[in-house]
């Protein structure tokens, strides 16, 4: 059948891509267009000698080709090319987003790092927020319905067969709803047919979880009030441990209410005044961590960082310290920093500091600056037993050292052409779209891209914001400055 059977006159199916109750998905080509495009072609598999479920397929048909025609537009969301019926059956005819789903990122046994579930959640977090506007849930998000397209890694939310519309403000869902979605991924609210908003929060809280603990969520225990059990087995901090229990709660009503607020306390955690070291029972209080920022472009003696002590009272924001620097300080950083370490290039540094951010978090940048500031002449050797002192737990800090040592000679000759000057540019200017996650991205990209150029780097990074217009501002100010 395939690559003969043409619907419409116009799309040729190629293959077969997905199946489930309501119908097929198939990999098809727009004949009708020059060098014929891929598109997506959905089926709707109606059952015709039952007219409920007929009534059914077509409420969905209609639903979905509305929907995605009004979400379309927005980047992220696939566009809706063409909807159509022959022979008493209904299609869609969707843009075809190329690329890994989610589900094959997560290997069972491969927990990601905090900083890369953060990034997740912010970019689906956006993406939600929108359809969230326009008064749609998607009711079916899980890692097969997020796409990282291949061309530039964008994250796309896909498979809207199972959305329905809600008129907001209305008191009531329509009492003509149809209970869809997957298990392990669907709220308790959703199973019995009364999807909210926030079904889909819990969705991608369950995500994030399962990208965390490295297992499938059909895996987890649940606690005699229903709620998930699965903190102990993660290696995350508190707050945002905190966050991910709130957005996956039993009962609807002690969830966040909206995507954005969970953006914004993301965007709270990370700026937190107060960072912990995940499970490790180390504490890093605002104000030493503040100083050792300080104390690093000041060339001043570092604070002993406290352990098995409480966080002190946060403070405002921990960029405020930064602008009440001295002006001549300020001035004076870049070339004071420079010139410490001068054996120890900046992309050693900048994987030291990646490295051992998969085994304490986000607080591994302070850490290495702390070390540096404290040692200017260390050598690479004593650096990573240095930093490998830092792990609690005695294998994992071998395995450091490890993995330290045998690259570090291969990283010695990396990004040539993109001198500590250029990459600093890109972080701060990043930073002004994304906040502070922007630091660990642009590590993480040179970390797996060692040969990667300049041009090449900053339409990395401008996929990384969520708002094509912000990323082409984004490129036009760093091409302006370079």
């Amino acid at each position: 059948m395939f690559g003969e059977k043409v619907l419409a006159s116009r799309y040729l199916l190629i293959k077969k891509l997905a199946a489930g109750s309501f119908g097929k998905t198939y990999l098809a080509e727009d004949t009708m267009l020059p060098g014929n495009p891929k598109c997506v072609v959905k089926k709707l598999n109606p059952i015709f000698n039952d007219s409920q479920l007929l009534d059914i397929a077509k409420r969905l048909f209609e639903t979905e080709a509305k929907t995605l025609q009004k979400l379309g537009d927005r980047e992220r969301i696939p566009q809706l090319l063409a909807y159509f019926t022959e022979k008493q059956e209904f299609y869609l005819v969707q843009q075809y987003i190329e690329g890994p789903s989610l589900s094959e990122k997560l290997i069972p046994g491969k927990p990601w790092s905090e900083t890369r579930v953060i990034k997740l959640l912010q970019n689906c977090l956006n993406i939600l927020d929108y359809i969230h506007s326009q008064g749609v849930i998607h009711r079916d998000v899980k890692p097969g319905n997020l796409i990282c397209r291949q061309q530039d890694n964008r994250l796309f939310l896909v498979d809207f067969g199972a959305v329905k519309e809600v008129i907001l403000n209305q008191s009531r869902l329509l009492s003509s709803t149809v209970a869809i979605g997957t298990r392990g991924y669907m709220p308790e609210e959703q199973a019995r047919g009364k999807p909210r908003f926030n079904s889909d929060i819990y969705a991608l809280g369950v995500i994030a979880i399962e990208a965390l603990i490295g297992c499938s969520p059909l895996d987890l225990q649940e606690d005699e009030e229903r709620e998930l059990i699965w903190q102990q087995q993660a290696k995350v901090s508190p707050r945002l441990g905190e966050i991910l229990s709130k957005m996956t709660r039993y009962n609807f009503k002690e969830r966040y209410q909206s995507a954005s607020e969970v953006i914004e306390a993301i965007d709270h955690f990370t700026n937190n005044s107060s960072l912990v070291q995940p499970n490790s029972g180390k504490y890093y209080d605002s104000t030493v961590v503040e100083k050792v920022i300080y104390n690093s472009v000041a060339n001043k003696p570092s604070p002993v960082i406290r352990e098995d002590s409480p966080p002190s009272k946060p403070i405002a924001n921990s960029t405020q310290s930064k602008s009440n620097l001295p002006p001549q300080t300020l001035e004076k950083s870049s070339s004071k920093t420079d010139t410490k370490n001068d054996f120890l290039n900046p992309e050693l540094i900048a994987f030291c500091q990646e490295q051992l951010a998969k085994y304490i978090g986000p607080l591994s940048d302070f850490v290495v600056k702390d070390v540096l500031t404290k040692n200017p002449q260390i050598t690479l050797q004593q650096l990573i037993e240095r930093l490998a002192s830092e792990i609690p737990d005695s294998r994992k800090a071998q395995q450091f050292t490890t993995i330290l040592k045998k690259s570090s000679s291969k990283t010695d000759t990396n990004h040539d052409l993109l001198n500590p000057e250029l990459i600093a540019l890109c972080q701060q200017e990043l930073a002004k779209y994304i906040g502070p996650l922007s630091n660990f991205i642009v590590k993480d990209i040179l970390t797996i891209n060692p040969q990667i150029n300049l041009q090449q780097l900053i339409e990395r990074l401008a996929a990384e914001i969520p708002d094509s217009r912000k990323a082409t501002q984004f490129k036009k100010n760093l091409l302006g400055r370079i």
